[in-house]
């Protein structure tokens, strides 16, 4: 209902409707835009699966709003937003699983053999937009220095980047998280910090990093 209200809202206002969602293999946040959306007369609303989740989506939305302010039209934003999805991956560092254990996210056992092993796992989007383990890091110190070194070998130093930095009440240490990419990264565009929203930082708790990172498309 939230949906359809907006959407009758906006299309009221506005040619055409471009509504980015959050990955469906995560979420019925998709398959509910997309009900809500046929209710709308006209056919003006293109809903689009992100693929991807919080900050991924949020440069998906960046990348929309660009092109429209360009005047691009909308078959030409959505298809735009199309070619973009494939470059686009957002990381994730726990650095406590107690939250995502309570949330139901992650099993006890992994809390345990994160207390024993003491290491702390990493998160990212794969390409059908399933959040999964890529990785862990190991040990409990500079965790937010080996955690931009770890990205840094997941990027290629040809191609530029647009970064987006979220934290969980971490605001200073999502800022040196952003030089420490900027100074690992070769090519960085731009680089924004802001807090997570609640529906992700609940599962991570204070402290959690995430990264969205954006191939640009004049990259090869």
């Amino acid at each position: 209902g939230d949906f359809r209200r907006l959407y009758e809202f906006l299309v009221s206002h506005y040619e055409a409707v471009i509504s980015i969602s959050l990955s469906a293999r995560v979420s019925g946040t998709y398959s509910a835009a997309v009900t809500a959306a046929q209710r709308v007369d006209g056919g003006r609303v293109r809903v689009i699966d992100s693929g991807n989740v919080s900050l991924g989506q949020g440069l998906l939305a960046m990348h929309a709003a660009e092109r429209a302010l360009a005047g691009d039209t909308a078959n030409q934003v959505e298809a735009a937003v199309q070619r973009a999805r494939p470059r686009i991956k957002t990381y994730a560092l726990l650095a406590r699983v107690d939250y995502a254990v309570r949330g139901g996210r992650v099993p006890p056992f992994v809390k345990t053999l994160a207390t024993w092993l003491r290491f702390s796992p990493v998160l990212h989007t794969a390409p059908d937009g399933r959040v999964v383990l890529c990785g862990v890091i190991w040990g409990r110190h500079r965790l937010r220095e080996r955690f931009a070194r770890f990205m840094a070998r997941r990027t290629d130093p040809r191609e530029s980047h647009r970064l987006l930095i979220g934290h969980g009440n971490a605001e200073s240490e999502a800022r040196q998280l952003s030089d420490e990419l900027k100074a690992c990264i070769a090519n960085v565009d731009s680089s924004h910090v802001t807090p997570l929203g609640t529906a992700l930082g609940v599962h991570g708790g204070p402290g959690m990093l995430v990264v969205g990172i954006e191939r640009r498309p004049d990259s090869p």
